[in-house]
């Protein structure tokens, strides 16, 4: 009985453990129309990576690349760059 009383213990204790998390995403990481609204047509990769950082995912293209990026909000953001590394476009979900 008392194996019984202990394993239901630990199950409260993981469950509630669970059920209390929260995601909190730091300021360097999230997307934010801040950010995006310094970013625009004729902005550099480097300025691109200061911003944002590091993309997700960069995929290569015959006009160019895409960088993608999203944060644990879900927010995520598309950023088109020519072969010179010049932003074309950007969209984002906020």
């Amino acid at each position: 009985m008392k194996i019984q009383g202990y394993l239901l213990l630990v199950f409260v204790v993981l469950f509630s453990a669970c059920s209390s998390v929260t995601l909190k995403v730091e300021e360097k990481h999230a997307i934010s129309a801040n950010k995006i609204d310094r970013l625009g047509r004729g902005t550099t990769v480097a300025q691109v990576r200061r911003i944002l950082g590091t993309p997700e995912t960069i995929i290569k293209t015959k006009r160019g690349e895409f960088y993608f990026y999203k944060d644990l909000s879900l927010k995520s953001c598309w950023v088109e760059l020519t072969h010179e590394g010049i932003v074309q476009d950007i969209e984002w979900s906020d």
